[in-house]
């Protein structure tokens, strides 16, 4: 049986989202070399909040600032934080590929936040499938001799948890608020947080560079919107998986722009971590018996 209108509507948002996460995470990546992270961190928030407060007015009079879950909020406006300035540091000293490979964990997380604190059901299939491909992170990485620096390391499993944490309230926060207002708040929060620390090491701009800032931050937004979005059609059992698709999008900036080449090991565990997503995804549409459990 194919999937529901209302899933497959959820999977192409969030497939759309990630692509674009991708492309702005490679502009990031480049402009951290020129840039404080915390600069980068608090202008890439500021940028995305522009074009979705104007649509906000426009479309629903502003009314997208209200809410009535403050306390979920904020929590969530936390871990956002935290995970988003893990990312962003990681990714201005390691290969994309490696922090996407590392953040691929985070599904794990992720179901067993959405197990415990939403009561979301995982079946057997789900839990083994993810397992599978959370054992292609590990020869992806290769622990033993990895390039990545322990900071960077023990920075981006903050972030993973962080992450999965705050998705995890995304969902739960999806069923009674509007997308614009689970995606304006974070931003709001990243840039109050931050400008007490981006006045102490600011760096001037050139012209260009805040044009860029600009466009990031609109493919940014409409990203954030996309895998928000999502959350209103499909559940993160299904979802989640999805994450795994920016390996391909990642390895081509190292490639295109760095000229860094995964490892075997690399496009070895990718393999097996894409595998575990296709049984995740074909146990869905009925293409695999799906065991009981």
């Amino acid at each position: 049986m194919p999937f529901s209108r209302e899933t497959l509507r959820g999977v192409l948002w969030t497939l759309t989202g990630f692509a674009l996460y991708v492309f702005s995470d490679a502009f990031i990546k480049h402009i951290t070399q020129l840039y404080p992270v915390v600069q980068v961190t608090f202008l890439r928030a500021l940028m995305r909040l522009l074009p979705l407060l104007l649509i906000s007015l426009v479309r629903h009079g502003g009314n997208d600032l209200k809410t009535r879950y403050p306390k979920r909020h904020a929590i969530r406006l936390g871990a956002n934080l935290m995970s988003t300035y893990a990312a962003i540091y990681v990714m201005s000293r390691e290969p994309l590929v490696t922090v996407y490979v590392i953040y691929y964990t985070m599904p794990l997380f992720i179901m067993l936040f959405g197990r415990f604190l939403l009561g979301e059901k995982v079946n057997y299939w789900q839990w083994s499938a993810v397992l599978v491909g959370f054992i292609g992170v590990i020869v992806a990485i290769r622990p033993g001799v990895m390039t990545i620096t322990p900071l960077s390391l023990i920075v981006i499993l903050i972030g993973v948890v962080s992450a999965a944490l705050n998705k995890t309230f995304m969902r739960q926060l999806a069923q009674k608020e509007s997308s614009f207002t689970i995606v304006i708040y974070p931003n709001i929060a990243m840039i109050v947080v931050l400008a007490p620390f981006v006045l102490t090491s600011w760096v001037p701009l050139s012209w260009e560079h805040w044009r860029d800032f600009l466009l990031m931050g609109s493919i940014v937004a409409f990203a954030q919107y996309a895998v928000t979005h999502a959350l209103h059609f499909a559940p993160l059992a299904v979802l989640a998986p999805l994450d795994y698709t920016t390996f391909v999008w990642g390895a081509f900036f190292d490639i295109t722009l760095w000229g860094i080449v995964p490892e075997p090991c690399v496009l070895i565990g990718a393999a097996i971590i894409i595998g575990s997503n296709l049984l995740i995804l074909g146990a869905k549409r009925k293409v695999f018996p799906l065991p009981k459990g």
